[in-house]
């Protein structure tokens, strides 16, 4: 685990490797079983994707695992993401920024998005505290495109596999467009993100 505390203008964190090899084995055995069908489904308004002015701005596939599974210990995604919390001193105490250091959540929700061809997310916010990204995808990589972009500070991280991002939800930022050969389309050979949503329920 690679932990990088950053800046610029606004404060995130980069940690790279994140997951083991045996870990990453056990999220890889979930993400094929997700790909089966009627798992991951078509992003839309109905569903809650995120849209302005009734334009949608989501175009993906994804589940919420909160939802998907009774108990989350069905699930090794939702397992092993509490890998986050179990580590929260030196990821993000240690952070010179204000916002990491006075950090408190209680709660947090996962979904799994996939990126296909063509697929992008468009620039938006997210309803919670902070947002926690981590991509994954089949090596070698079979897609271009799919780089996490801050539109508002011209800023853009790389997707690396087993890279994970954490930054202020109210950061607007975007998935830029991903491209695929034809000969790689519709094998799940895209663009994989585990999402971790944060949030601080106040107890009145």
């Amino acid at each position: 685990m690679k932990i990088q505390h950053l800046n610029h203008t606004f404060p995130y964190i980069i940690i790279d490797d994140f997951y083991n090899q045996d870990e990453c084995s056990l999220i890889w055995e979930e993400l094929t079983f997700l790909c089966y069908p009627c798992k991951l489904e078509r992003s839309s308004i109905e569903r809650g994707g995120a849209y302005e002015k009734g334009e949608l701005l989501k175009f993906t596939n994804d589940t919420y695992l909160d939802s998907f599974y009774s108990n989350r210990k069905y699930s090794n995604i939702l397992n092993l993401n509490r890998k986050l919390f179990d580590n929260h001193e030196k990821i993000f105490f240690d952070h010179d920024s204000w916002f990491f250091k006075n950090i408190v959540f209680n709660i947090d929700y996962t979904q799994v998005v996939y990126y296909e061809d063509n697929d992008e997310y468009k620039a938006h916010y997210d309803s919670c505290l902070t947002t926690c990204l981590t991509w994954f995808y089949r090596e070698p990589k079979k897609f271009n495109g799919g780089n996490l972009h801050f539109p508002d500070y011209d800023l853009e991280i790389e997707v690396l596999n087993n890279r994970m991002i954490i930054f202020p939800s109210m950061i607007k930022h975007a998935v830029k467009k991903v491209s695929m050969d034809e000969k790689n389309r519709n094998k799940k050979l895209g663009r994989f993100c585990i999402s971790q949503f944060l949030l601080n329920h106040m107890l009145v």
